[in-house]
């Protein structure tokens, strides 16, 4: 049986221009009020995108009971479920609870990640990230 190398030994993936990479983006409940149940989308994912892990980080406290989950359609506390958003300091990550997505996620199709509200909320300030790698065909190159 013959061995096939399909890339020159010692070229890896960084060579190959894969990189985890970080979004993110900051959701101020003092312009953007939202109600108990309320569902904001604070990511977008591109199709063949692996999320590796996502956080939440508290920037200003909600000054009451807040309490948010996240994930995606699929699961809406996939990532994070009841993070605390009155916490001074807090940050929160999937990589620290035993949430379905605690290992990361393989997106398909372009997707968005959610964030669900357990409480109203009208004065936090909550940050949020993904780690991320895009998995798709960088080139159309054939290796034999």
């Amino acid at each position: 049986m013959a061995t096939v190398t399909t890339r020159k030994l010692g070229t890896g993936v960084a060579a190959m221009g894969r990189h985890v990479n970080m979004m993110e983006n900051t959701l101020d409940c003092d312009t953007t009020n939202v109600t108990n149940g309320d569902t904001v989308q604070v990511l977008s994912l591109a199709a063949k995108t692996v999320v590796l892990g996502i956080g939440m980080e508290v920037i200003t406290v909600e000054g009451g009971t807040l309490t948010v989950d996240v994930g995606d359609g699929d699961d809406p506390n996939g990532y994070l479920s009841g993070a605390n958003g009155n916490a001074a300091a807090g940050h929160e990550t999937s990589f620290d609870n035993s949430t379905a997505y605690a290992g990361g996620r393989l997106y398909t199709a372009a997707d968005t990640i959610d964030v669900l509200f357990n409480n109203a909320a009208d004065a936090a300030v909550l940050r949020f990230w993904a780690l991320v790698i895009d998995v798709g065909i960088m080139n159309s190159k054939s290796y034999s």
